[in-house]
């Protein structure tokens, strides 16, 4: 590595390039532009993964994939939380019309 960095710093390009790789990594990830069909239902997410099948490397689909489901479960988690809503208020509606 001595010897590289030595070489870097008399000129040689090819070792500075390989010395300011080691240093200075390039970032792993990169910008996918793809198309998604708007997503307004839980049900809309077989139709995203359906538009990503077979158009991006299988890393990027497997990071879409989660992207997407961490949208389906904040679907999930908003109609759990409806649902709880609608199930606390039935005994105090049913309670009013006993009294």
């Amino acid at each position: 590595m001595k010897k590289m960095i030595e070489a870097a710093a008399d000129g040689d390009r090819v070792a500075a390039r390989m010395v300011l790789n080691r240093v200075c990594s390039s970032p792993k990830g990169r910008a996918v532009a793809i198309e998604l069909p708007e997503i307004t239902t839980p049900a809309d997410h077989l139709a995203a993964h359906a538009a990503i099948a077979g158009r991006i490397t299988p890393q990027d689909g497997a990071a879409l994939c989660a992207v997407l489901e961490t949208h389906r479960r904040a679907f999930e988690l908003a109609a759990q939380e409806d649902r709880v809503e609608r199930l606390e208020a039935q005994p105090h509606h049913l309670k009013a019309k006993l009294t």
